[in-house]
């Protein structure tokens, strides 16, 4: 089967829209997600880097809603693939996301890994894709796309989000704008052998 890692947080899980609630409600301010350009939206907004951290280790903390159709279609792709959940969160926060994975309702069996950021502050992925043979890729993080295409062999679906449109599709890169697009392009990949934009896996 095809090795596919999926990213948990606005891949999988609709995080982003539940830290910006709490950001606003604390806040008192009004940002909508089509203007977080920036995976820093401390800096982005002027914010208290302090509080808006402990704000997003709270909802990490918590059970998040998945993206419309995730559970769905990953169940559906299960068949044909060998599923791994991959996340940049902290180790103090395993027990909350395994808890938040067995509530989804998957049917199949997997494995989800926590990774700690490497000395450039980016998410250590690329290291575990490698050890783990992972042939494709579900990431929103900018510096992570960036870091996996250039130390993997690994096809990326970078999940289309404001802070990741300068990544421009290829040969290893698609954009994939919901889970209904990602069904299709990795049923293609099954079925044709192909990429998003026609190019052989």
């Amino acid at each position: 089967m095809i090795k596919l890692a999926v990213d948990l947080d606005d891949c999988l899980l609709n995080t982003s829209r539940l830290i910006l609630d709490r950001i606003n409600q604390y806040f008192s301010k009004s940002i909508k997600l089509e203007e977080v350009v920036s995976f820093h939206i401390e800096k982005l907004f002027n914010l208290n880097a302090e509080v808006v951290d402990m704000i997003v280790q709270e909802c990490l903390s918590t059970i998040i809603r998945p993206n419309r159709y995730a559970v769905e279609a990953l169940n559906f792709l299960s068949d044909f693939y060998d599923i791994c959940f991959i996340t940049n969160r902290r180790s103090t926060q395993y027990q909350s996301t395994k808890t938040n994975l067995e509530v989804l309702g998957f049917k199949f069996k997997y494995d989800f890994y926590l990774c700690n950021k490497d000395s450039r502050g980016i998410p250590a992925k690329a290291e575990l894709l490698n050890k783990l043979g992972i042939e494709f890729i579900i990431e929103d993080r900018p510096d992570t796309i960036e870091d996996i295409y250039n130390r993997t062999n690994c096809n990326i679906l970078v999940m289309d989000k404001p802070w990741n449109r300068n990544i421009a599709e290829n040969g290893r890169i698609c954009i994939v704008r919901d889970w209904m697009e990602i069904k299709q392009v990795l049923m293609d990949i099954v079925l044709l052998g192909e990429i998003c934009n026609g190019t052989k896996g």
